[in-house]
């Protein structure tokens, strides 16, 4: 992976080996990249089709993933879209804002821009 900007692990919480693809994943991400600089989610999905005890200690996993990435767990439903939009919304807005430069970073560019067509200011005497 280059430049990375955005890194959404989704695992099924009705599969605890979806898990470990999780894990896996992950490592081979923060080998591979500066993580400080990508918005990362870890998503657990199919929410809709566990009860409240058997979901806790998949999710709870998710978490430590989660924690151990510097980064957030949420849990969505891909099937009823519980919770998918707005973490796209959230990591699309973060993304934007780590990546956004300040008015004074883009003055400071445009000024030191050099318009090589231009002649520049004329000598008054000599060669150069």
């Amino acid at each position: 992976m280059r430049k990375t900007q955005i890194a959404f692990f989704v695992y099924d919480v009705t599969r605890a080996s979806t898990l470990d693809r999780l894990r896996m994943w992950a490592d081979n991400l923060k080998s591979s990249e500066d993580i400080s600089q990508i918005v990362i989610r870890v998503l657990c999905n199919k929410i809709d089709l566990l009860s409240e005890r058997e979901r806790l200690e998949i999710v709870r996993q998710g978490h430590e993933i989660a924690r151990d990435l510097g980064s957030s767990c949420h849990e969505v439903s891909a099937k009823d879209g519980t919770g998918v939009c707005d973490i796209f919304d959230e990591a699309l807005f973060e993304a934007h804002l780590r990546s956004a430069k300040s008015l004074d970073d883009l003055r400071k560019e445009r000024e030191a821009r050099v318009d090589v067509n231009s002649p520049g200011p004329k000598q008054a005497n000599g060669c150069c």
